[in-house]
């Protein structure tokens, strides 16, 4: 599982049925560094009275000796969206092809394509990328089933070879589902929107085609969640 970095989590490790446990009071009286790429906060250590509910509780700056092993993700890849969203997923009962705009600053290979997935679209979607000038597939059609996430998810199409220019336009697209439900964030793109880095997307870059299997070129505002992971060149 990935996490995010500055956000805090608990792992968490029940009782056996002997009601054994390791304990060492006032171990977390100071933050706890493991002085690379994660912390402990001072009174760090909680529990409850239950197998099943959420530990909440602190006792005297306790530490249960539950910890986890990671790794740093310290690639070169970068992601396009970014910013508040709101978690809106709607259906007007039609079949879409719901694309995003993008255009990067220099030449990219696309390893992932990436989607905000919720319980409600599950099901069968296609995935395309075109060229947006003359609408060339640059990948796809391909088959992804997803849904129920409630979580962006990523596509891995780093065996395709996906290469784009910079300076180019693009559309990344994504059909909906039987269910025909689909994310939406209203204005969105009212404004044209940056990573700050290498990529960027242009005013009402939210593009859409009440023909599943045709490109998507009915632009608005509205953002429709879909995007790329890419490495530049």
């Amino acid at each position: 599982m990935q996490v995010a970095k500055g956000e805090e989590f608990v792992v968490s490790v029940t009782t056996s049925s002997d009601f054994y446990y390791p304990f060492k009071s006032g171990y977390l009286n100071k933050t706890l560094h493991n002085y690379e790429h994660s912390q402990i906060p001072v009174n760090g250590g909680v529990f409850v009275y239950s197998l099943t509910d959420f530990p909440n509780n602190t006792f005297g700056n306790s530490f249960y000796f539950r910890d986890v092993r990671f790794l740093p993700d310290l690639d070169s890849s970068e992601t396009g969206l970014r910013g508040a969203f709101s978690d809106i997923f709607v259906t007007d009962g039609l079949d879409y092809n719901l694309g995003t705009i993008f255009q990067p600053a220099v030449a990219e290979q696309i390893t992932h394509v990436r989607v905000y997935s919720d319980k409600n679209e599950n099901g069968d979607h296609t995935v395309r990328i075109y060229r947006r000038d003359n609408q060339q597939l640059v990948f796809g059609p391909v088959n992804w089933n997803y849904g129920g996430d409630g979580r962006w998810i990523e596509l891995d199409i780093t065996s395709s070879n996906v290469r784009v220019n910079g300076g180019v336009e693009y559309v990344v697209a994504i059909t909906t589902p039987p269910s025909q439900y689909f994310p939406i964030s209203y204005g969105f793109f009212n404004s044209g929107r940056t990573n700050n880095r290498n990529i960027s997307f242009p005013a009402n870059a939210g593009v859409f085609t009440s023909n599943p299997s045709q490109f998507p070129t009915t632009f608005n505002g509205n953002g429709y969640l879909r995007d790329v992971r890419f490495v530049a060149d």
